[in-house]
Order: structure tokens, then C-alpha cells, then sequence
């Protein structure tokens, strides 16, 4: 089980990317830095997100972990908060993927953290970085026995996005190993979503062991007059 959790995580296809760092937002750093107002600058969004772009250039990912989780409990970030918040919690959680803190038998601190503090995230709980935390966090309770957790975590990231497809994709996925959920019907949303899932479908290693789930896919989508790639 923990190799197909794996392979769900390889999906969701946002590795952490370093962006440059902007020189007018170093040049601020700098200047608060001489005025003695570090504190108060990596309070700020920009200030923040800087500090986490420079902690993991320097390969100190944990620190910048730790720096998120402590910014998103405590600041509050002018114009735009929860859009603001959701970026940075996003950011927080691919670096926890990154580390591959999951793979503990035990969930460690910096996760348990994570859980926590999307229960206190600012509304809306809205847009693709708010799906992308609660499908992460849904794939990390499924792989800790949480069944129930992490079916409410992906329904929250439906609700979020429903244009990206792959909290659907994911609910489908659960389908095959729980019972109660027909999987057809989620499979063939996030394929109406994006038509890469219906690829995904086919090669994932778990749905491979129930080709009968494809092909009434595939009848679903025909019936929806929904052109279907040959194998």
C-alpha cells in the first residue's frame, strides 16, 4: 500500500522550485536587516517566503519548514491573507513531501504541525494551493490507517478546485480499496477535467488490478460522446 501512496504523491507533479530571488525584495531584506526590523520583515508575506526561498537554496529545508509553519500560525498578511496563506502552506507541505517525512512508521512533529494548522486556515478554502494541501494531507492520513480523515481532506479539496481533476482522480483511487465509494463516476469527472487522467488511469499500478473499473470508464466516457484514445 505504501508503494501505491507513493506513486499518488509522484502524480501531484509540484515539486518545490527555488524561484530567483528578487533583488528589489533582497535589497528590503537588507534594509530591514540595518534597522534592526529582520523580525517584523519575515512577518510579512514576501518577507516570509524570501526567508523559506533562501533557507532551502542553502539546503536547510527543516529550518525553512519550521519557518513556514510558525509564520502561518502567527502572521496575518496584508491584502489578500487566505490566497496569501494558502501559497505558503502549499509551499510548506512540498517541502515536507521533498523530505519524505511521511515515510516514518510514526507521523513526526513538523507533520502532526501541518494537520493542526489547516484546521485553523483562513477562508475561503478556495483555489489550487488549498486543494493541493488537502489532497496531500489526504494521501499522508490514508497512508496512516486515517480513512476518514483523508476521505473528508480530498471532498475539502473537490470543493476547492473543482477544475483541476485529480482530488477526484484521488477519491476514485480510494474507491478501489474501500467500500461505499463507486469509483467509476470520480474517475470519469477528473477525466472531463483534464483528459491526462484518463493515461494516469490506465498505467496506474493499482487501478492495472482492476481492469474491469477501466473499461466501464471507458463505456461512460462513449456514452458521454467523449472520444477515447486507443490502448
Amino acid at each position: 500500500m505504501e508503494d501505491y501512496c507513493k506513486y499518488q504523491q509522484r502524480l501531484l507533479e509540484a515539486p518545490l522550485t527555488i524561484e530567483n530571488q528578487n533583488a528589489f525584495l533582497i535589497g528590503l531584506n537588507n534594509v530591514f536587516t540595518l534597522l534592526g526590523l529582520k523580525s517584523m520583515w519575515r512577518s510579512t508575506f514576501y518577507g516570509l517566503k524570501l526567508q523559506v526561498s533562501q533557507l532551502c537554496s542553502q539546503g536547510e529545508q527543516i529550518e525553512a519548514l519550521n519557518a513556514l509553519i510558525q509564520g502561518l500560525s502567527k502572521n496575518h498578511f496584508w491584502v489578500n491573507h487566505a490566497a496569501k496563506w494558502w501559497f505558503l502552506m502549499q509551499m510548506a507541505v512540498s517541502i515536507a513531501q521533498d523530505l519524505q517525512l511521511s515515510d516514518n512508521q510514526k507521523i513526526c512533529v513538523p507533520v502532526q504541525r501541518l494537520f493542526k494548522l489547516i484546521l485553523q486556515a483562513p477562508t475561503p478554502w478556495y483555489g489550487y494551493h488549498a486543494a493541493y494541501c488537502f489532497v496531500s494531507l489526504s494521501l499522508w492520513s490514508f497512508q496512516f490507517g486515517k480513512t476518514q480523515n483523508a476521505l473528508m481532506q480530498v471532498n475539502s479539496a473537490i470543493h476547492a478546485d473543482t477544475s483541476w481533476g485529480y482530488p477526484e482522480y484521488l477519491l476514485g483511487w480510494y474507491g478501489l480499496l474501500l467500500e461505499g465509494i463507486d469509483p467509476v463516476p470520480h474517475f470519469v469527472k477528473a477525466i472531463q477535467a483534464n483528459w491526462n487522467f484518463f493515461r494516469r488511469l490506465k498505467q496506474d499500478p493499482l487501478c492495472q488490478r482492476f481492469p474491469e473499473i477501466i473499461e466501464k470508464v471507458k463505456k461512460t466516457l462513449l456514452e458521454k460522446n467523449m472520444i477515447v484514445v486507443s490502448d
